[in-house]
């Protein structure tokens, strides 16, 4: 009976290890995140269709948070993205608590960037200001992080 247990459970294991999931489909955009000044917390990255409330974290057609290992730069991939027009929404979670920190007047007291070199100051860019298109190839995106007096 141990022999054909052992057998059902090596031909199980074997069947899921064949269900793989199957490689992405679409594009994949990687994102170089540069200027980090802190080795801690997270980065958030907001990807935004023209459709979307940009850049408004809970209305993002996709997104990804990664780990911050390092200072300097780090590249996050996102994969299997339809080609066509987005932009992106990064912030530096410092203290990890999932959300862009502000003060009290609504000024961001944690780094972010958009795409297309997009810059805010008094309220955030338009979605066109920050739009790009991905190509069904994919594509490189970088941008550089920055506090919100440094503009």
């Amino acid at each position: 009976m141990n022999a054909i247990a052992f057998y059902l459970f090596a031909v199980m294991l074997s069947a899921t290890s064949k269900s793989a999931t199957p490689p992405p489909t679409g594009a994949v955009l990687k994102v170089r995140v540069e200027n980090i000044e802190k080795a801690q917390g997270r980065i958030h990255v907001g990807i935004y269709r023209p459709s979307d409330n940009f850049p408004k974290k809970k209305t993002a057609f996709a997104g990804k948070e990664t780990p911050v290992t390092g200072k300097g730069s780090m590249d996050i991939e996102v994969e299997g993205l339809a080609p066509g027009r987005y932009a992106l929404a990064v912030f530096h979670d410092l203290n990890g608590n999932g959300k862009l920190d502000t003060n009290l007047l609504g000024i961001p007291t944690e780094p972010y960037a958009f795409s297309n070199g997009a810059t805010a100051k008094w309220s955030s860019p338009g979605f066109e200001e920050a739009a790009f298109d991905l190509p069904q190839s994919g594509k490189t995106i970088t941008v550089s992080l920055t506090f919100w007096k440094e503009l």
